[in-house]
């Protein structure tokens, strides 16, 4: 999985691993998007998108647990209750992608914080 820190010193698996000093050095700013929107609203934005995405692993483990001739066998039985779930797939994978995206840069952003407070209780 790439991180942020993948391109100090040339990317992942091209050099040393990133120093603390390093990791501390990374700058960022706030997801302007959230910056104005109060505690109670992001937490609702996260789980409306927890739901999404829980809804849709059940239709994808069940689809994905088929073989071909079962699945095709299932959509003929129940083409109209199938055909919505393509849409609906792909829309999943844009939240989890999002959801990647944030937890990366969660990760990203603790990580400096603590290479920082690490730093500072070094000297």
């Amino acid at each position: 999985m790439r991180s942020q820190f993948d391109t100090v010193d040339g990317g992942k698996d091209k050099g040393p691993p990133a120093t603390s000093a390093q990791i501390a050095a990374f700058e960022f700013k706030s997801i302007r998007q959230f910056q104005g929107m109060t505690k109670e609203k992001r937490l609702k934005l996260a789980h409306e998108n927890a739901d999404i995405l829980r809804a849709m692993a059940v239709v994808a483990i069940e689809i994905v647990a088929l073989d071909k001739s079962e699945l095709i066998a299932k959509v003929r039985e129940n083409y109209d209750k199938f055909g919505p779930f393509l849409m609906e797939l792909a829309h999943a994978r844009d939240h989890a992608q999002a959801f990647m995206e944030f937890i990366g840069s969660a990760e990203t952003r603790l990580a400096v914080a603590l290479a920082v407070v690490e730093g500072d209780e070094a000297d």
